[in-house]
C-alpha cells in the first residue's frame, strides 16, 4: 500500500503544473484548508490535497491515479519500469521477496521437481555433494536397498547375513544340457531332477564353487563348455570348484 501511495504522489506532482497552467478550471476549484491546498470537483467532493507541512499529496478513499501508456514515473530520479502486472504481484505479500540472486533461508516451501545438480551439506559450504546424472534412487542410512553393479573396496561388514541361493532344473525326461544362465550362475546349490539319460550341467569358465544335488535318476556331469568336468552319481551330492581349466571335486559323492 505504501509503494502505491508513493507512486500516486509522484504522479500528482507531475500533473500539478498542468493544472495551474490551465486557462479555465470549470470543473475544478482549489482552496486552502488548514494550511493545505485542496482541489474539489464540480460537486464539491475532494479530489486531492497537497499538505504544506509534510509535503505529501493525499487522496480520499476510492480515488486513484492512472498513468497512461507512454507516461513514466520516477523514484529518487530513477524511472519505474515495472508494469502494472508485475507490481500487482506484490499485493498481499507480507514476507521478504526472494529474487534470483539474493540469499534467503526459506521455510515451509515445497519444491516441485527441482533441478539440483549439486548441493552443500554444511553451512560453511565445504562439503559439496554432486548428484549423479542418471534416473535412479539414492540410498540412505536407515532404509533397506538392493544394490546392483556395485564394487565394495575393503568393506567392513560387522554382522553379515549371507543368503545362499539355489538353482533348480528339471530335465523333463530329456538329456539336453543345462547351461547356467547369468542368474543361475550366482547360485551355490545346483539341484537337478527328472533326467531321461546321463546329462550335463554347463557352468561358466571362471572361478566358481558349486554343490550339485543330483536327484535326477541319472548320472550328471558338471563341466565348462567343451570340457570334461566331473560326474556326480544319481542320488548323491558333491562339491566342485573351477580350477586348472575345468571343474574338479571339492568333496566325494555323498548320499542324501
Amino acid at each position: 500500500m505504501k509503494k502505491r501511495l508513493i507512486i500516486a504522489v509522484l504522479a500528482m506532482v507531475l500533473l500539478i503544473p498542468g493544472i495551474y497552467a490551465a486557462a479555465e478550471l470549470t470543473n475544478i476549484t482549489a482552496q486552502g484548508v488548514d494550511g493545505n491546498l485542496c482541489f474539489y470537483n464540480y460537486a464539491g467532493n475532494e479530489v486531492f490535497c497537497i499538505e504544506s507541512i509534510n509535503r505529501l499529496v493525499s487522496y480520499p478513499s476510492g480515488s486513484g491515479v492512472d498513468v497512461e501508456s507512454g507516461a513514466s514515473l520516477k523514484l529518487a530520479g530513477t524511472a519505474v519500469t515495472s508494469t502494472a502486472t508485475e507490481l500487482n504481484k506484490l499485493a498481499g505479500i507480507s514476507g521478504d521477496v526472494i529474487t534470483t540472486t539474493n540469499t534467503k533461508t526459506m521455510t515451509n516451501k515445497t519444491l516441485t521437481t527441482p533441478v539440483v545438480a549439486s548441493l552443500y551439506q554444511d553451512a560453511g559450504k565445504t562439503k559439496l555433494l554432486t548428484m549423479p546424472a542418471t534416473s535412479d534412487t539414492l540410498a540412505t542410512l536407515n532404509t533397506a536397498e538392493t544394490f546392483a553393479n556395485k564394487t565394495l573396496t575393503s568393506p567392513v561388514i560387522n554382522t553379515p547375513s549371507v543368503v545362499q541361493s539355489v538353482a533348480f532344473h528339471d530335465y523333463a525326461a530329456s538329456s539336453a544340457d543345462w547351461t547356467l544362465s547369468a542368474t543361475e550362475q550366482k547360485a551355490v546349490l545346483l539341484w537337478v531332477t527328472n533326467a531321461g539319460a546321463t546329462s550335463d550341467i554347463v557352468a561358466p569358465s571362471e572361478a566358481r564353487m558349486y554343490f550339485v544335488y543330483n536327484n535326477s535318476g541319472q548320472d550328471v556331469t558338471i563341466k565348462k563348455s567343451g570340457g570334461t568336468g566331473i560326474t556326480v552319481a544319481d542320488a548323491r551330492v558333491a562339491g566342485v570348484i573351477y580350477a586348472s581349466g575345468d571343474y574338479v571335486r571339492l568333496t566325494p559323492d555323498g548320499a542324501f
